[in-house]
């Protein structure tokens, strides 16, 4: 199963032929939760194996635009974690836009919370910041917010870390920054 194989590739080479297979499988389901499923295991697989072309071809296939940004979100992460920055910031604005699309409110937020990790992890704090500030949800854009200030502190911006921490409007959030530039 892509799952499976997910977890323990043997090589890069071996874990493409198995996610082909896979893939074979997936495209002979009709049924389009089951098939959806399956294409987001194995995209996720491809992802892990670093092929790259293969991710962005089966997001293709997906219909639902969460489902699809959920996929590009993990390739972001993954091309910020290879250090391919670049990479990662134009798919992280190409899955803000679709996450935008997304009606119903606490899946988009979901979602966006999501982005502005990537963006954070892609070392694009300003772009975590923007997005966070158009949240509607407090809560999120509190925790967003809680997360840089935690990294700026950590790489000694404490009066930067400071200026953001006491901006934050949800208390725990903001309690919790704060302890952070104290440290």
């Amino acid at each position: 199963s892509p799952q499976r194989m997910f977890f323990f590739p043997a090589s890069k080479e071996k874990a493409r032929e198995l996610l082909q297979l896979a893939r074979k499988a997936a495209d002979a389901i009709e049924e389009f939760t089951p098939k959806t499923e399956r294409l987001v295991a194995i995209a996720l697989g491809y992802n892990a194996a670093e092929d790259y072309d293969q991710v962005r071809q089966i997001v293709t296939l997906l219909r639902a635009v969460e489902v699809k940004a959920k996929v590009l979100t993990s390739l972001a992460f993954r091309f910020a974690a290879t250090g391919q920055r670049e990479a990662a910031l134009a798919v992280l604005e190409h899955v803000e836009k679709l996450g935008k699309t997304i009606v119903d409110p606490s899946v988009r937020t979901i979602l966006l919370k999501e982005v502005a990790r990537a963006y954070l992890t892609a070392g694009a704090e300003q772009s975590a910041l923007r997005l966070a500030e158009g949240f509607k949800d407090a809560l999120a854009r509190a925790e967003v917010m809680e997360v840089v200030v935690r990294k700026q502190a950590s790489t000694g911006r404490y009066e930067e870390a400071q200026r953001l921490a006491h901006t934050i409007g949800e208390g725990g959030s903001r309690a919790r920054a704060m302890r952070a530039v104290a440290r």
